[in-house]
Formats: structure tokens, C-alpha cells, sequence
């Protein structure tokens, strides 16, 4: 029964500081100064110019593998280790929790190509784009600005917001940052180019099969807010042939909810690739980017609305528990 009990405690902390970190980010954004996940970027990038060098494929999947372990599993396990021998350890988890949410910095990034955009003022409009895309936008028109931070404030919404609050309510802090490492080593490594088709092959599948849950929760989310039905039976349809599975149900059921048409052609570092439309309706507009914003403020809203019943139902739990014993 103690053991249990353990269990529920460590639970119920992480629920409540799950909901900690997202107002902490609320509140002070992202480190204006220095964020781990820069350093932690260095380094990726350090080991991926070292090891990715052998052309046969084995060898270099494998090498990508043990840079994935070295890098993404040693500070999950010690923080897990930790809470399990020191439980008060688990007080750092607001601030770690914090550091992996990306919430208010999303919106800030969204609003700042939004501003120019509404001037017509192209050229400060594509250079914020380009902080938020990885595709080309020296040539980018006004609507083709706006669908690209529609499409990247739905799918980031789910990669930096909602993942890392369902991970940080079901394992604290140690899984929220196994999930945020990983993710942004399939941001770095998860292109299916020459380079990395076969080292960065590891990382993919991983930030794959970790946030195939959560991005059904995402879409969820989507389809409980007010307004337009979500087909989930299309969306399923429509990111199942879309470049990322777990991408393609969030941003399908955020185009769905607002009757938009995402997707199609875009260039990458100089080469136009296609991808599948997501969703229905008419060309994404600026207007639409800050209906989006909203999309996903109630969303989250709803989320932690949902983490604030589960704590109360594991507080009782706890609460009988310990009569018990």
C-alpha cells in the first residue's frame, strides 16, 4: 500500500506542476538570454558533424541511434532516479516543465509575422516567417505567409504546448524533456534528404511513436472548440498520406475546425516538394492566423481544465489512501 501510495503522490505532483510550468510560461516566456534547448542544439550538431559520416546504412543508423541514447536518455533517467529516492527532487519540476513549454513564445513568433502582414509589408513579414519555417520565403506571397504560420502555429501547438503538458501530467518532468529532446532531434535530424535519411532515421520514429498520443489528444482539443464539426474519419485519411503522421492529425483537425485548406507545394532550400491538402474550405488568410491563436489558447485552456479534474479525482484517491494506512 505504501508503495502505491507513492505512486499517487509522485502523480499528483506532476499534474499540478505540469499546470505550474504552463503558467510560468504564460507569465516569463522562453529565457531570453540563454535556453537549454540551444546547447543542447550545439551539441546534436557536434555529434551529427563527427558521426554522420559512413555511407553505409547500417553503420550510420546505428551511430545515430547511440548519439540519440547519448543525448536525449541521460538527464531523463536521473531525474527519474532521483524523484524515486529523493521525492523532494520533484520540486524542481515547475521549472523544468517551464523549459519545455513553448506556448507564449509560439504566439509572440505568430504575431510578429501577423503585424507586418496586415501593412503589406512583405519583405519584415517573410524575415519573421523564416524564424518560424524551415521552407524558402524570400518569394513568399501574402497568402502563402499566412498559411505557413497557420500550418506551423497548428503543428508547434502540439510539439511545444500540449505534448509536453500531457507527458509532464502522466511522468513530471523527466518524460516531459525525454518528449522535448527528442522532438527537437527529429526537428534536426528527421529529414528524409541524403544526409540524414539514414541517420536521423532513429530520432523519427521515436518523435513518431511519442507523440502519436498526444497528437490525437491535439485533435481532440480541436474538435471540442466552438465552431465548425471536425471529420475525424477524414482527418485520419488526410495524415495518413500527409509527410508527418502525427503533424498531419493536428494540422487536418485545426483546418477542418476553421474551414481551411492547408498543405500542398512548398520550397525547400531551393526544390518545391508536395505534400497533401489538410482539411477543406478556402485559402488561409492573416486574419486567420489569429483565429488559430485562439484555436489553440482554448484548447490548452480545456487541457488543463482536464488536468484540474484529474488532480481533484487523485486527491481523494490519495486522501483514502492514507486513511487506509
Amino acid at each position: 500500500m505504501i508503495f502505491v501510495t507513492k505512486i499517487l503522490m509522485l502523480q499528483l505532483f506532476s499534474l499540478v506542476f505540469a499546470t505550474v510550468g504552463w503558467l510560468l510560461d504564460l507569465i516569463l516566456g522562453e529565457p531570453r538570454r540563454w535556453h537549454p534547448l540551444i546547447g543542447f542544439g550545439h551539441c546534436a550538431n557536434y555529434l551529427e558533424h563527427r558521426f554522420n559520416r559512413c555511407s553505409l546504412s547500417a553503420v550510420s543508423k546505428g551511430a545515430g541511434f547511440l548519439c540519440w541514447c547519448g543525448l536525449v536518455l541521460p538527464i531523463p533517467l536521473s531525474l527519474l532516479l532521483a524523484h524515486w529516492y529523493w521525492p523532494w527532487t520533484i520540486l524542481a519540476d515547475p521549472i523544468l516543465v517551464y523549459l519545455c513549454i513553448g506556448h507564449k513564445s509560439l504566439v509572440q513568433h505568430a504575431l510578429a509575422v501577423a503585424a507586418p502582414l496586415q501593412k503589406q509589408q512583405l519583405d519584415e513579414a517573410r524575415k519573421q516567417c523564416a524564424k518560424m519555417v524551415s521552407r524558402d520565403t524570400d518569394s513568399l506571397s501574402g497568402q502563402e505567409i499566412s498559411r505557413a504560420v497557420c500550418e506551423s502555429v497548428l503543428e508547434n501547438s502540439h510539439d511545444a504546448v500540449t505534448a509536453s503538458l500531457f507527458y509532464a501530467a502522466i511522468g513530471g518532468a523527466p518524460l516531459a524533456i525525454l518528449h522535448r529532446l527528442s522532438n527537437t532531434l527529429d526537428a534536426m535530424w528527421g529529414y528524409r534528404n541524403q544526409r540524414f535519411i539514414n541517420f536521423g532515421w532513429f530520432a523519427a520514429r521515436v518523435d513518431d511513436w511519442l507523440g502519436w498520443p498526444s497528437a490525437k489528444l491535439t485533435a481532440l482539443l480541436f474538435s471540442l472548440a466552438p465552431g465548425q464539426k471536425v471529420p475525424f474519419t477524414k482527418v485520419a485519411q488526410q495524415a495518413k498520406h500527409y509527410k508527418s503522421l502525427n503533424g498531419g492529425w493536428v494540422m487536418a483537425a485545426g483546418a477542418f475546425k476553421l474551414r481551411l485548406q492547408l498543405g500542398g507545394s512548398s520550397s525547400y532550400f531551393g526544390r518545391y516538394q508536395s505534400s497533401t491538402y489538410l482539411g477543406a474550405g478556402r485559402q488561409a488568410t492573416v486574419n486567420d492566423i489569429f483565429r488559430i491563436i485562439q484555436l489553440v489558447k482554448c484548447s490548452v485552456k480545456r487541457l488543463l481544465l482536464g488536468l484540474i479534474l484529474l488532480n481533484s479525482l487523485l486527491l481523494v484517491i490519495f486522501y483514502y489512501s492514507m486513511l487506509v494506512i
